[in-house]
């Protein structure tokens, strides 16, 4: 399951954060993954003071939707969302593709949100269901 999940991230890569999970409304965030970890965490860059990371510090509960509409694939993760601010994680995550995302943000403002998965639902077309793939009990 987690090598489906593995491929379907890295294959479509640009994911939907939702934050605020408990307040109305929501606040939704366009993210790109960056890695997909051995562990099972999903990572991505943002910036100390955007909106999802001033979210993440009152609430670390979000949701990810990775959506694939031409294959009708649609696959829901619900976890917990740290920042991080480790320069060599992020020097292992930034590429030369983050050049132009890097020079609309101060250097020292630059940082990391590991998602750590404790849910992943996946849309089923052909059931026309959504189903749960794990809980974080299954990825231990």
């Amino acid at each position: 399951m987690k090598n489906n999940i593995r491929n379907t991230i890295e294959e479509i890569q640009n994911a939907i954060l939702i934050t605020k999970l408990g307040y109305l409304p929501p606040h939704i965030s366009l993210l790109q993954t960056k890695e997909f970890d051995n562990k099972g965490n999903i990572w991505f860059l943002s910036d100390k003071y955007s909106v999802c990371n001033q979210d993440l510090l009152i609430s670390n509960e979000a949701t990810l939707i990775y959506s694939k509409p031409e294959s009708s694939y649609f696959l829901s993760l619900y976890g917990k969302g740290k920042i991080i601010d480790d320069p060599e994680k992020l020097k292992e995550l930034y590429n030369e593709k983050d050049i132009t995302y890097v020079k609309k943000r101060e250097k020292e403002t630059l940082t990391a949100i590991k998602f750590e998965i404790l849910k992943a639902d996946y849309w089923d077309d052909l059931n026309r269901e959504s189903n749960t793939i794990f809980t974080k009990d299954y990825l231990d």
